[in-house]
């Protein structure tokens, strides 16, 4: 069997086998901090060439696996050219002792941390610091941190209002129960059939921190649920355009208050970004060609901005 730990490791710190290209010209990178919770808390920041013009624009935050880091998850997955393009804040942030407490027993669960918090005063130091269209704040991440995105779904749905989860579901023991926001909150899932490390069928975890997870299905059910919607979902194979041995199955239901769940399970799919390169299938599992998560995830938050 192969060691689980070590794979963790290895794969979810996405060790930037494909640097992307530096920071496009016109924009501002930069690593910020933040005081929350008597922590200091660190942040990658990029701002769109033209931002101190902008008038109102969305913010996209990325978060990363558990073991990674912003910069890792940033060569990995970066936001940075369709933030530039589409007018966006966009935001690395870096998790306590490199995960995130998104309920399962993680280094920052197990050391109190409230992430929850951090993410509110995070919002709220951005909105007081810059042109920021508070109807228009999202949040996406992989493995560690697209269960910390389903967090923030159920616990800041008065300022997220939109997320999306890839290789990832929501913790079952207490977040899933518990999570009733006060509003509709869209939610798309990407999820592998083969991901050995987030069981697609949900149950108990076997690598990494361990814990406890619904199924990518009970998660759609939950948020269908929460979000009224029509249980006629429309479903779509999407093409199969990658010799890759991946295809992708679409199914969109619509919720209250133009409010969407999304699921997108990609068939033999491991646990990877479906686009992304990261050169690790050996040990992660297929990386599916068949879409590119980081435009659909895009496309997806900006049909739900709201002025």
């Amino acid at each position: 069997m192969k060691n689980p730990i070590l794979i963790l490791l290895i794969s979810i710190s996405l060790i930037g086998c494909n640097k992307t290209d530096d920071a496009i010209e016109g924009s501002v990178q930069s690593n910020e901090t933040i005081l929350v919770d008597g922590r200091q808390r660190e942040y990658i920041q990029f701002l769109p060439e033209g931002w101190s013009e902008e008038t109102s624009m969305p913010i996209v935050f990325m978060l990363h696996g558990g073991t990674g880091t912003p910069e890792g998850t940033l060569d990995y997955v970066d936001f940075r050219a369709l933030a530039n393009s589409k007018k966006f804040v966009l935001i690395y942030p870096k998790g306590i002792q490199k995960n995130w407490n998104d309920g399962r027993p993680t280094d920052a669960n197990q050391l109190g941390v409230d992430d929850v918090n951090f993410f509110r005063k995070l919002i709220d130091k951005l909105v007081a610091n810059y042109s920021i269209n508070t109807n228009a704040v999202f949040v996406t991440g992989i493995s560690n941190g697209g269960f910390m995105a389903s967090r923030l779904g159920c616990e800041l749905g008065d300022k997220i209002k939109a997320f999306a989860a890839v290789a990832a579901t929501i913790e079952a023991t207490i977040i899933a129960p518990n999570c009733n926001p006060n509003a509709p909150v869209s939610a798309l899932y990407i999820h592998g059939t083969a991901d050995e490390f987030v069981p697609f069928n949900g149950g108990e975890m076997e690598a990494g921190d361990g814990g406890f997870v619904t199924s990518h299905w009970d998660a759609i059910a939950k948020w269908n649920e929460i979000n009224s919607s029509s249980l006629n979902p429309i479903i779509t194979n999407l093409p199969d355009i990658a010799n890759d041995g991946t295809t992708i199955i679409e199914t969109k239901y619509q919720g209250a208050n133009n409010s969407e769940v999304i699921s997108y399970v990609v068939e033999n799919g491991g646990h990877t970004w479906p686009g992304a390169s990261g050169g690790l299938d050996f040990y992660l599992g297929n990386t599916s060609e068949d879409m590119n998560a980081k435009q659909v995830i895009w496309d997806f938050f900006e049909r739900h901005i709201q002025d």
